[in-house]
């Protein structure tokens, strides 16, 4: 068999056999030294190299086989997209910015009703949305109860709603209508002291700014009312100028109050939908 071979230099072709593999001669056109190179089998090495691929694929396929259903459950869960991850925990999230939602409604339609009151023909709109505030709170705190465990606020909430259940229950019944309110506030201060710790958890400053100057208001608004009433019970007639003064900071402090309570809600149920 013949092996062609062709000059670096002018490219002249020469074909010589077999045996002078290795050996070297001199170019008849430019005298450039030629030397006859090995020549391989091109099936041969086509055929090892699809060998080798051939084989690397079985030990992957091998190795897949081989991987635990832990590794695999493990791997499938890593590439999942963080928007996934994101929607398993936006159900309660949702749920807790839509009960905020309900209460802060029905806190806004309890305010319109006070309102009602003072203008002719109130009571006709007063006394429905006096029924349904209350309502609306109490469906919003229980849509509360869906937040996080970690949040420590469902015991927090349970209290708020059994002592809310208590307060209504006591006014229909026309019994004792000072223990029912004193659990209708206790059931504010508590709700708001939730809100504090679910601030906390969710990281919102600002929420938990507004629900630590709440509670803080509250309680002096609170002993404002009670000296208020001991002055009143001490003093008697004396104390119909202090006591106009009272009214007149009692109402500010209550409407301060109130504007703090819908900027807590607001800012909550806005951290919450941005979550």
């Amino acid at each position: 068999m013949a092996i062609s071979i062709e000059c670096d230099d002018c490219g002249k072709n020469y074909k010589v056999r077999d045996e002078a593999v290795g050996q070297r001669f001199k170019c008849k056109n430019c005298g450039t030294p030629i030397r006859v190179p090995e020549q391989q089998d091109e099936f041969d090495d086509s055929f090892h190299d699809g060998l080798a691929e051939m084989e690397a694929e079985a030990s992957a396929f091998d190795n897949a086989e081989m991987l635990p259903q832990a590794v695999r459950r493990e791997k499938k869960a890593k590439s999942k997209s963080p928007n996934q991850a994101k929607k398993k925990r936006r159900p309660s999230k949702n749920s807790v910015a839509n009960g905020l939602r309900c209460v802060l409604a029905g806190l806004l339609l309890h305010f319109v009703a006070v309102l009602s009151g003072f203008v002719p023909y109130g009571l006709l709109i007063a006394l429905p949305l006096t029924l349904l505030a209350p309502i609306l709170a109490i469906i919003g705190q229980a849509m509360c109860l869906k937040a996080p465990e970690e949040s420590k606020t469902r015991i927090l909430i349970y209290g708020v709603l059994g002592l809310q259940c208590l307060a209504y229950g006591l006014s229909l019944a026309s019994f004792l209508p000072i223990v029912s309110l004193l659990a209708l506030v206790a059931s504010y201060f508590l709700f708001i002291y939730a809100l504090k710790r679910l601030s906390e958890f969710i990281g919102s400053a600002e929420g938990e700014m507004h629900a630590e100057w709440i509670l803080y208001s509250g309680a002096r608004l609170a002993a404002l009312i009670f000296g208020s009433l001991v002055l009143g019970a001490l003093l008697g007639p004396l104390f119909g100028l202090l006591f106009f003064i009272v009214t007149i900071a009692t109402v500010v402090i209550s409407f301060m109050i109130l504007l703090r309570y819908v900027d807590l809600l607001g800012c909550l149920k806005d951290k919450l939908d941005n979550a």
